[in-house]
């Protein structure tokens, strides 16, 4: 239990990750460096939040990974394959659904009613203008060099945090819009999120639960 637990806990971790970044006014965290380049990755998650869709795909440690469909401001779809199986989760307008496919638990998806906004991070598309980074530390932002992924031209931001933890962004040149996060933890764990799917046809529907 205690790994499912851990998986589930890092997939979520990941998915506050893509969130990086995206507040214009971090309450107790002062950013440091190349303020331009800080409000030029603020501006491409706006961009981004404001789309009526899009997918990221998560890569974790252990060869675990996560395919997430978005749906602003409240539709999330994810599924994600675990060392030890899959797992599959919904969540649109406070109401979740979950099933884990793993030995030891039960089949079939299990759900929740609605819940507050606040219950239901990290699961909500964050608003950006509202995001509020906890805690307190330094953020240094520095521009790195211009390259691409998969034939897509990007420019390069680097965040170098005060409790030793290193955030890669990558913005579409062209697109203006996020193409890849890469964060490393202290201790060596790393996420990679690339982003994709702008605007395609995504509808995010609940599952028939026995509980609803």
């Amino acid at each position: 239990m205690t790994g499912k637990r851990t998986w589930l806990h890092r997939t979520a971790a990941a998915v506050a990750a893509a969130c990086l970044l995206t507040a214009p006014a971090l309450a107790d965290v002062t950013i440091k460096g190349d303020r331009a380049a800080y409000d030029e990755v603020v501006a491409a998650f706006k961009k981004l939040f404001s789309l009526p869709s899009y997918r990221m795909k998560m890569s974790l440690e252990g060869n675990q990974e996560a395919i997430v469909e978005m749906t602003p401001p409240d539709g999330v779809h994810m599924t994600g394959h675990m060392s030890n199986g899959n797992m599959e989760m919904v969540s649109v307008g406070g109401k979740s659904a979950m099933k884990i496919d793993a030995p030891g638990m039960p089949s079939g998806w299990r759900c929740s009613p609605a819940t507050s906004a606040a219950s239901r991070q990290p699961f909500t598309i964050p608003d950006p203008e509202k995001t509020a980074h906890e805690g307190t530390g330094t953020i240094d932002v520095s521009r790195g060099a211009d390259t691409n992924i998969e034939g897509t031209p990007v420019h390069t931001y680097i965040s170098n945090n005060s409790n030793g933890s290193k955030d890669t962004v990558y913005v579409g040149s062209q697109t203006g819009l996020p193409r890849r996060i890469i964060s490393q933890k202290t201790g060596g764990q790393q996420t990679m999120i690339d982003y994709y799917d702008y605007g395609a046809n995504i509808v995010i529907k609940l599952p028939p639960c026995a509980t609803p």
